[in-house]
């Protein structure tokens, strides 16, 4: 079994937590609407001095959750998080198809902006 290796900088302190939202704030990942009511999850961290926080909807949580649990190595960095999870099921899409076809399927959520 090989160790995963991921090519970003790791955070000295990272917090992350799902919450409901209260106001109106803009997604990090797809850049879409997270209205009032609904789920979304906020990430904050500290890296080489300088923090930062990040907010994803339940459709981009969506995305992400399916491929880790079928990538065994994911790395995903704040920001690019459609790209990377998009580039790690298209490199797995020989061995596992149905990866493929529900990256696709969560990515198509993404961009109608429904479901999660």
């Amino acid at each position: 079994m090989s160790e995963c290796y991921c090519d970003y900088e790791t955070p000295e302190v990272y917090r992350r937590a799902e919450h409901i939202a209260r106001k109106t704030h803009v997604c990090t990942e797809c850049r879409q609407t997270i209205r009032p009511g609904e789920r979304y999850t906020l990430a904050w961290g500290v890296w080489g001095g300088g923090q930062g926080s990040f907010r994803e909807c339940s459709r981009c949580a969506a995305l992400e959750s399916w491929v880790k649990a079928h990538v065994p190595c994911l790395c995903v960095s704040h920001g690019n998080l459609i790209e990377d999870c998009m580039n790690a099921s298209a490199d797995c899409r020989e061995d596992a198809p149905g990866l493929w076809f529900g990256a696709l399927r969560r990515l198509h959520a993404i961009r109608k902006g429904v479901g999660a």
